[in-house]
């Protein structure tokens, strides 16, 4: 493609110690590039960083560790544990609770930084929204080994066997886009492009030879006096195997011109194929 800003994110999905992990990386410009990043960021993590953290709590008698404060619930203790943390980081993680409820069923989740990188924790669902809270909470304290939560859980062979070959993925709650500050509408919309390329890719694969652009991009930019920035854009997309070109409307920015040409893209699609199942 041709002067396009598509951009890629990766996510790692892996099995350690028999419970599933997901690692998301940085948007890059390539698919490549961005597998890349969240490969490094994921062994920076857990082969570097925890590993270094293991080190240094088995050379310090961390065993001997200082007594638990009081606590009147184990959701209490685990904001008081993550202050108590004696990691290297720059400042203290600080933990802060969700919740969604499914029907009578409520689920909860736990955000805090370990190591200086965001970590986002899942519970079961539940009758009540406290119990939903102490039971993450319990979960979390057995993930950072906190005394007297070490043996709480255990993996479960059979479903460490199941989902060896497929991990589930993440709850939806979980990926956030803070580099940027973007809420879950703005990342949808940054991946606009490449939903709908892979939708064009799937339509016409039998067509498409290999090695072969799907589609071709071009952009005109308004000759005008307008100082506003971004300046404005109409982006233009061709796509040979159905014979049409599709012309956005001005916008914005290059990106929104994009976003609004594919869009239009996904309303071709969405007619043309509805009526071949017809």
């Amino acid at each position: 493609m041709v002067g396009t800003s598509l951009e890629f994110r990766a996510t790692v999905a892996f099995l350690l110690d028999g419970v599933a992990h997901h690692t998301v990386g940085t948007w890059r410009a390539s698919k490549k590039v961005a597998q890349r990043d969240a490969a490094e960021r994921t062994l920076g993590l857990f082969v570097n960083r925890w590993a270094s953290l293991m080190m240094l709590d088995e050379s310090t008698n961390a065993s001997e560790a200082e007594p638990l404060p009081e606590y009147s619930s184990d959701a209490q203790l685990l904001e008081l544990f993550c202050q108590k943390l004696s990691w290297e980081t720059s400042s203290p993680s600080t933990v802060h609770w969700s919740h969604k409820w499914d029907g009578e069923n409520c689920q909860a989740y736990v955000e805090l930084c370990l190591l200086d990188v965001p970590h986002t924790f899942a519970g079961k669902t539940q009758s009540t929204q406290d119990l939903a809270y102490e039971d993450v909470a319990r979960r979390v304290l057995w993930y950072l080994q906190c005394p007297g939560y070490e043996d709480l859980f255990e993996p479960d062979p059979d479903y460490v066997k199941a989902v060896a070959h497929e991990i589930p993925e993440a709850s939806s709650c979980w990926c956030k886009d803070d580099s940027e500050g973007e809420d879950k509408h703005l990342v949808e919309r940054k991946t606009t492009v490449m939903r709908v390329q892979n939708r064009v890719q799937q339509a016409y694969a039998r067509q498409l030879e290999p090695g072969k652009s799907v589609w071709f991009w071009s952009f005109e930019k308004e000759n005008s006096d307008d100082k506003v920035w971004p300046p404005r854009f109409k982006a233009s997309v061709s796509i040979p195997l159905a014979n049409r070109t599709f012309i956005g409307s001005w916008q914005r920015g290059q990106r929104d011109a994009q976003i609004d040409a594919a869009e239009q893209v996904s309303k071709f699609l969405d007619q043309e194929f509805s009526k071949a199942k017809n």
